[in-house]
């Protein structure tokens, strides 16, 4: 009797402690199902994610391309590598498409725009021809105000400005070194200032520059600097109407311009 006693005293439990037992076991539970709860809602967002990452719905089959004037369709796909499969709207490199596309040479910039569920739209903004390069036999090269050659053709533009003696072995997309940077700025400027009196740009075998008019005269602006005020004297002195058929307006040095029977000046560099 007394043994059993015992044992009955040590199995027993005070109350508040069952209750305090049974509250520990009830918030492991329940913690348990919470980690159980954000498993699922984990997984369902994974799969969900996965589904409409690699789904046909998000497959893109419409791709529109505006702004393009120069370029194809077609060779703006190529260049982006869309022309034959079908990326995912989500997992396509945007910012890598976009700079293969700005590679091509009358592309400017181009921008991608998504839209759901499995479109997208290709901007393009196209470079500006302010020149062409005469090769030669070889034809003439389209150049922009950023040295970007954007085309090679056999026969000259009309009415384009001409540069001679900028390069010969050009190729589409290329870009033009530092040496063509005075060459450009005048050709840039020339046609707002002359207009179609000036016909074409020389670069001279020392990077000194002149301008061939429609009279059979030549300005002769020497480096590329002041180039505004240079080619406003030499209007000035053409709007007076004294030139004689091949003479040439030497404006090499600023504000003392120089009229001479010489085609090329050489004697002042400005």
């Amino acid at each position: 009797m007394g043994d059993t006693k015992k044992q009955q005293k040590k199995v027993r439990i005070h109350p508040k402690i069952r209750q305090r037992r049974s509250e520990v076991v009830k918030q492991k539970n329940k913690k348990r199902l919470g980690y159980l709860i954000a498993l699922c809602v984990l997984l369902l967002a994974l799969f969900a994610y996965i589904v409409v990452i690699y789904s046909p719905i998000t497959q893109i089959t419409d791709i529109v391309i505006q702004g393009n004037q120069h370029e194809t369709d077609n060779q703006i796909l190529i260049a982006g590598n869309l022309y034959a499969q079908k990326p995912q709207l989500f997992l396509l490199n945007y910012g890598q498409v976009e700079k293969q596309i700005d590679a091509l040479p009358w592309v400017m910039s181009s921008s991608i725009k998504r839209d759901w569920p499995n479109q997208i739209i290709i901007t393009v903004t196209d470079r500006v021809a302010i020149a062409q390069i005469n090769l030669g036999k070889l034809g003439y090269a389209l150049v922009d105000q950023f040295g970007r050659i954007l085309q090679i053709q056999s026969q000259p533009t009309p009415n384009l400005f001409e540069i001679d003696n900028l390069g010969s072995n050009l190729t589409a997309g290329q870009n033009l070194g530092s040496f063509a940077i005075g060459a450009l700025n005048v050709a840039k400027i020339v046609p707002s200032i002359l207009g179609p009196i000036a016909i074409k740009e020389t670069v001279q075998s020392d990077n000194s520059l002149s301008i061939v008019l429609g009279s059979n005269n030549t300005i002769y602006l020497g480096s590329a600097n002041d180039i505004k005020e240079k080619l406003l004297e030499a209007l000035a002195i053409v709007n007076h109407g004294s030139l004689l058929p091949n003479q040439t307006i030497d404006v090499s040095i600023p504000n003392s311009p120089v009229v001479t029977s010489s085609s090329i000046v050489n004697s002042r560099k400005g």
